[in-house]
């Protein structure tokens, strides 16, 4: 009896600690499209290794991954500033121990509280690139294979010119 007391009482501090921790832990909004271009919305964790944003996984079966497979053109916002990127699945254990230690050094606790549940060593890294239209952007958009990426960069550049909406894909 006292063990569960003792369990429970430790259950309770490590989900009221990691309470807090969360709150003043970065999460980036991702959106993904399936293949009827419908938007589908996820919290992540993300961190910079070798000057490019990654993404970390802890299951192959994640909803968001399978979707990010199919349509690999996804939204991110990151502190109020939405950003077009392709995402790239990486598979290479010395990246994903990268994400995984840049995971550690940034999010602490938190991570070590996520990572009694989940394996690092089962995760899968996502390294997202930028998606850049062209100089002409509102004339040319080719190098953007989504309709959805090519809207946004259209109605960016209309709102905001071409010199601000090439500095805002970077």
């Amino acid at each position: 009896m006292r063990y569960l007391i003792l369990l429970a009482g430790t259950a309770i501090v490590v989900v009221m600690s990691a309470s807090a921790w969360f709150d003043e832990a970065e999460v980036v909004k991702l959106v993904t499209f399936d293949a009827d271009a419908q938007q589908f919305e996820t919290g992540l964790w993300i961190v910079e290794v070798g000057g490019a944003p990654h993404l970390r996984a802890y299951s192959k079966k994640s909803a968001w991954l399978r979707r990010l497979r199919t349509k690999p053109e996804v939204r991110l916002t990151r502190g109020g500033d939405e950003h077009w990127y392709r995402a790239t699945v990486v598979d290479d254990d010395e990246l994903r121990d990268r994400v995984t230690e840049a995971m550690e050094q940034k999010y602490g606790r938190l991570n070590d509280v996520v990572e009694w549940f989940r394996s690092p060593s089962r995760a899968v890294a996502i390294r997202l690139d930028p998606i850049i239209p062209s100089e002409t952007a509102s004339d040319r958009t080719d190098d953007v294979t989504n309709d959805h990426v090519k809207d946004h960069v259209k109605d960016h550049v209309k709102d905001h010119g071409k010199d601000h909406a090439v500095g805002a894909f970077r």
